[in-house]
């Protein structure tokens, strides 16, 4: 498998470059192994034809797209494939010599498929926001005698606490 690099080159063309082509693919999808990360590109190129152009171009649109975790990779591969398909499902409908039905499945079918899309990009987008964030829930608190308690969300703005009179 050869893999395009970002110059246009083709990598892989003695070991040593082959070994940096799987690094590059295992490092764009978070994967653990070479074959976990080959199986995610060939999911995110699986709508394309499977040549080594199509994987090339998968694994610049995964580092495009920088996944932070292999399920993000999953996810930005399965889009890959959708937008592929939404892509594939167009050229069919509005083929010179396609049918009234066939244009009508086409593109009721590619409609499915971008209401899909949308859906991945709302999961992805989930998911990023819900890393590095964290939340801290008190479930009880005694306040003593002459002592004060705030209920609700308190944002603490820095400095000294000391006002500016």
């Amino acid at each position: 498998m050869f893999v395009r690099g970002g110059d246009g080159r083709v990598i892989g063309d003695n070991n040593i470059e082959i070994i940096k082509a799987y690094k590059r693919i295992q490092e764009a999808t978070k994967a653990s192994t070479s074959d976990n990360a080959l199986g995610i590109i060939h999911a995110a190129a699986a709508c394309n034809s499977s040549n080594d152009n199509m994987l090339s171009r998968a694994v610049n649109m995964l580092e495009e797209l920088a996944p932070q975790t292999p399920l993000e990779s999953m996810l930005v591969a399965q889009m890959l494939a959708v937008n592929g398909a939404v892509r594939w499902l167009m050229t069919n409908a509005f083929l010179p010599d396609q049918t009234f039905e066939g244009k009508q499945l086409n593109l009721n079918q590619a409609t499915k498929m971008q209401r899909t899309f949308l859906q991945q990009v709302e999961a992805l987008q989930k998911l990023r926001s819900l890393s590095g964030q964290q939340t801290v829930r008190v479930e009880h608190v005694t306040v003593e005698a002459g002592g004060q308690a705030i209920v609700g969300d308190v944002t603490h703005t820095g400095g000294g606490g000391k006002s500016g009179m």
